[in-house]
């Protein structure tokens, strides 16, 4: 039964399993993750030793354990020292060190209650810093069984425990400078199994076994008196409770169900106690404990008595992956933009593109890849907790990247005609009528049309022939075309009138400037030859004189 208490102790040396990163698989025997390996050291192997183990870790991952040893009734303590292990005897007063329950202060140094079966007392030691100081908590009656040590925020310690003598659960506390012991719940045999925890105000809360009733019991101190409550009466509910508080300071509590041989797991959501079954497989969930994961998250190592494994439970949402691209398609280089929609709270992400490059990530959980080869790509993401919880989604052929797009000129081909239409201009038909235009025979509403006719196919033509000699338009392409051909005509002649008229004016005007040019001229001629005709007078005038 000691050994099987302890959950350590093999063939009577206290056996250490150091494991780095986690490395325990849910709810199964235990197995190390990838990457990772468990190292197992033997710490004491002096005669029959290590059971009533309890186990604490320093803030520099140094471990730190209390047991008893069965040859010489022995409290002792070991740590590792960064090189070895080093092993102290704290109390060999009588029978004592069964029931430890260990936990460091802010300095690392050690805390133990403890049992001394002997005087049937409840006994505390701790290390000062220079020596061992041990003292006498609870000394009234058979008391110190089933210990649960927790330091409050000062440093001061608190103990749950069992009363042997009155059936009880009780409690003691360390004001500074004496112990205060009170009675929690005395309805009954209450008080074995008992686990305490201390919230943030540092206000005790109790899990515990009802042995009257076989029922799991939870306390907590209200500020002026104990509050009890049954949380689980389905069956005998009894053996190793556990119990931590979340974030919020709500208590969570796991627990062996002796009816059903089931681990169990019950929580307070703030209005209301939630019981579960964790593991049901075979006869699980003795040696249990439950400790606060990632995530306010909750986990729970325990013993597996059918298949004599340590096995290990963690509680948190379930991971579920997912994600979308910006593009699933186009040519290379293709650049996509993938985007994590996974649900769950993951931590980590592993991304395969499918192209022999892996992208891990525990900053971002989206990522952009550029596909430089033409191909179809499978994309694989795998989200984890950083824990133990993992999910993976794997979309085949997901990216599809076609070649490069080269421009390339594209030459309009010249329309060849093998057979050359003859266009056979005809007069107007004025007032109705009917004209033909290809192959289509059309009628006019009434209004001038220009007629063009275009010879028949002649015998013989091929298909491909007909097609590039003959044009056919219906009735309201040839109305369209005629409108804008009679809109254009009229334009171009009002053009050509307007053309005309200015060329006829500046003729014009070029006319009457040479007119008045030659006007002036004439003028000028006119007056020389009357200055000359008066010049002749004069002369003749002068002669006619002189004869006389």
């Amino acid at each position: 039964m000691a050994a099987l208490y302890s959950g350590l102790t093999v063939r009577g040396e206290v056996q250490l399993i150091i494991g780095f990163a986690f490395l325990i698989s849910v709810v199964a025997a235990v197995v190390p993750v990838s990457g990772s390996v468990w190292i197992n050291t033997t710490v004491d192997s002096t005669g029959d030793v290590g059971s009533y183990t309890s186990l604490a870790v320093d803030s520099s991952g140094n471990p730190h354990i209390g047991y008893y040893d069965a040859v010489n009734g022995d409290l002792k303590y070991a740590f590792w020292n960064d090189s070895s292990w080093t092993i102290i005897t704290v109390d060999n007063d009588g029978d004592s060190g069964k029931f430890t329950s260990l936990a460091l202060n802010s300095t690392g140094n050690p805390h133990i209650s403890y049992y001394d079966a002997v005087n049937g007392d409840l006994k505390y030691a701790f290390w000062n810093g220079s020596s061992w100081t041990k003292t006498i908590v609870d000394s009234t009656g058979n008391v110190g069984s089933y210990t649960s040590l927790a330091l409050d925020s000062s440093g001061n310690p608190h103990i749950s425990y069992y009363d042997w003598t009155n059936l009880d659960l009780k409690y003691a506390i360390w004001d500074g400078s004496s112990w205060n012991n009170e009675t929690v719940d005395s309805g009954g045999d209450v008080g074995k199994y008992t686990c305490l925890a201390l919230d943030s105000f540092g206000t005790p809360h109790i899990s515990y076994y009802d042995g009257t009733n076989f029922d799991l019991k939870y306390a907590f101190w209200n500020g002026s008196s104990w509050n009890n409550d049954t949380i689980d009466s389905d069956g005998d509910v009894w053996w190793y409770t556990s119990i931590t508080l979340d974030s919020s300071g709500n208590p969570r509590l796991s627990y062996y169900d002796c009816t059903n041989l089931d681990l169990r797991y019950a929580f307070w959501n703030g209005s209301s106690w939630i019981s579960t079954t964790i593991d049901s497989m075979g006869n699980v969930g003795g040696f249990l404990s439950l400790s606060n994961c990632l995530s306010d998250n909750s986990c729970v190592s325990y013993y597996d008595y059918t298949n004599n494994d340590l096995k290990f439970a963690f509680f948190g949402d379930a991971l579920s992956t997912g994600f979308t691209a910006s593009t699933t398609s186009g040519p290379a280089p293709l650049t996509v933009m993938f985007t994590d929609s996974s649900t769950g709270s993951p931590t980590a992400w592993n991304w395969s593109f499918g192209d022999g490059e892996w992208f891990n990530t525990t900053s971002s959980s989206n990522s952009s890849h550029t596909y430089t080869s033409a191909g179809i790509y499978t994309v694989n993401l795998t989200v984890s907790d950083g824990f133990l919880k993992k999910s993976t989604l794997n979309r085949a052929g997901y990216i599809n990247v076609v070649s490069s797009l080269t421009p390339t000129s594209t030459l309009t081909p010249t329309p060849t005609l093998t057979s050359s239409p003859t266009v056979t201009p005809k007069k107007p038909s004025v007032g109705g009528g009917s004209y033909s235009y290809g192959t289509h025979t059309y009628t006019p509403p009434g209004n001038n049309i220009e007629e063009t006719a275009l010879p028949a196919t002649p015998a013989g033509t091929t298909a491909a022939e007909e097609k590039q000699t003959t044009v056919a338009f219906s009735k309201e392409e040839l109305s369209k075309e005629d409108s804008s051909w009679s809109e254009q005509v009229i334009s171009a002649l009002f053009i050509i009138l307007i053309i005309a008229v200015f060329l006829i004016l500046i003729e014009f005007s070029t006319i009457i400037s040479s007119l008045s040019t030659a006007n002036k001229n004439l003028a000028q001629e006119v007056g020389i030859l009357k200055s000359q005709l008066a010049r002749l007078q004069k002369e003749h005038d002068n002669i006619h004189k002189d004869s006389k």
